[in-house]
């Protein structure tokens, strides 16, 4: 029985780290079903190990300082389940990152108001006569689809003048690349 068990689980563990070759999280393992390793008398847990993380980075490339906001959730159509709105300032040529589970479903930029109503509201940019707001023209990041496990979602401010004079006004842009990790 010994010998059986060993052999049985040396075949697990083969298979899993030929399936779980891919980067990001632990993906051979989610093809076992959780009550085999139970009965088998191991922990679920300690054989997936840490979920993963994702990472947005918030860079602020123009002369001002920039107040942005995120937002991440479990349900882009519904952002009354389960989302996180976080605000981060930063200074000019600042870059600040947000790490979050890779059980985040969606990762946006904008913010809510109390019936759960969103707002494409990026950024705010505090220029020295007042606060001009700066909206995302974009949709969703999905996991799964725009962005997986271990990436980075690289949010960048900019400016981008309109004009070709000296008095030329400024507009403000937002660029988001994903960067794939491991």
């Amino acid at each position: 029985m010994r010998r059986s068990l060993r052999t049985m689980l040396g075949a697990i563990g083969m298979a899993a780290a030929a399936l779980g070759g891919s980067g990001g999280c632990a993906v051979g393992l989610d093809l076992f079903s959780d009550d085999l390793f139970a009965n088998l008398g191991l922990d679920v847990t300690s054989l997936r190990g840490p979920t993963g993380r994702s990472i947005v980075n918030l860079r602020n490339e123009t002369e001002f300082p920039v107040t942005f906001n995120v937002i991440v959730g479990e349900n882009p159509d519904a952002l009354e389940e389960g989302i996180e709105e976080i605000e981060r300032g930063l200074a000019p040529g600042d870059s600040r990152n947000i790490t979050f589970s890779c059980g985040v479903n969606f990762a946006t930029l904008g913010v809510t108001d109390d019936d759960f109503a969103y707002t494409p509201l990026a950024a705010v940019v505090t220029e020295a006569d007042g606060n001009v707001d700066v909206n995302y023209a974009g949709t969703a990041l999905v996991n799964g689809e725009d962005f997986f496990c271990g990436n980075v979602i690289d949010i960048t401010i900019d400016e981008a003048p309109v004009g070709d004079d000296d008095e030329a006004d400024v507009n403000y842009v937002i660029r988001v690349r994903i960067i794939r990790g491991r």
